[in-house]
């Protein structure tokens, strides 16, 4: 009896670390949350800033997830409350009180605890791919729900509700966390003058994309102007070397070209018949060859 007692209880244990390794509705909340922490917002920009290859080589943007990682996982210091339900002593009132105007949010998302300590600790790769993933569909979400003109309404929460419940309760408690406008700035390196994380801004611009100076990047950039070039109505410009670049220009010289090599191969063809036929005591022949050698009989 000990030894099925125990491996009943291994078997709870297991099954129940494997539900805190599983990705749940209450971590992506305090990702959500996560991402407009001022302590976070610097390291957000640092992760969403396009990098050149010495901060990809310096591994500055893992560090920026891994600095992330280690916010989420301090349940101590780093805590969140449900943003659509109001708390008396740090404790949600029960039953769930919806805070004004979230009451449709409410009743979806009452139940999300963005600060439960029993959940495992994340690395920077589930904080990026979680991120990504949740950017993603949020973006499409708010699109479409900007073209549906239902932002206008006199309850905004009403509205996404309606739009984005059917995506998830964590995509729908969203809005009470990111307001409509900061969702402009969602999932992009925010500008100088939003980021909030010390009340100095940082002065550093994106790298402007260089193209590369690898000798088949080159050729291909050649490629590709000569094509425009060439494809460009009425062109006729000359490549800088004397080569025309007109279409029917080019074609007039290809077809000399190959005129001039038939009458040398058939040049060639008349020699070698004369050279055998002289070879064998031909006169005329003879006479011929001597004429192409030196102009006379």
């Amino acid at each position: 009896m000990i030894r099925t007692a125990r491996k009943v209880s291994e078997e709870s244990s297991a099954e129940s670390g494997l539900r805190s390794a599983q990705t749940s509705k209450h971590d992506r909340a305090r990702l959500i949350h996560l991402t407009v922490f001022p302590e976070a917002i610097r390291q957000w920009t640092s992760a969403m800033t396009p990098a050149d290859r010495e901060t990809l080589d310096n591994h500055e943007v893992d560090d920026a997830y891994r600095n992330l990682a280690d916010m989420f996982n301090n349940y101590e210091d780093v805590t969140f409350q449900n943003a659509t339900i109001q708390y008396k002593d740090d404790a949600p009132i029960s039953p769930y009180q919806a805070r004004p105007e979230m009451e449709s949010l409410a009743a979806y998302c009452w139940e999300l605890n963005p600060s439960d300590p029993t959940r495992c600790d994340r690395d920077g790769a589930w904080i990026r791919k979680q991120w990504r993933e949740l950017r993603t569909t949020l973006t499409k979400i708010r699109e479409n729900f900007k073209k549906s003109g239902n932002q206008d309404a006199e309850n905004i929460y009403d509205e996404w509700t309606k739009f984005s419940s059917h995506f998830g309760d964590v995509y729908t408690y969203a809005i009470a966390v990111i307001n409509w406008c900061g969702m402009d700035h969602f999932g992009k390196a925010l500008p100088d003058d939003l980021q909030i994380d010390t009340g100095k801004t940082d002065t550093h611009k994106p790298p402007k994309r260089k193209a590369s100076d690898s000798i088949g990047a080159m050729n291909r950039a050649r490629q590709r102007k000569r094509r425009k070039e060439l494809t460009s109505p009425g062109s006729s410009v000359s490549s800088g070397d004397g080569t025309p670049n007109d279409i029917s220009e080019m074609l007039e010289i290809l077809e000399e070209h190959e005129e001039a090599q038939r009458e040398q191969k058939a040049s060639e063809l008349q020699l070698s018949a004369l050279t055998y036929l002289a070879n064998k005591g031909d006169e005329e022949a003879l006479a011929a060859i001597r004429k192409i050698a030196f102009g006379s009989k």
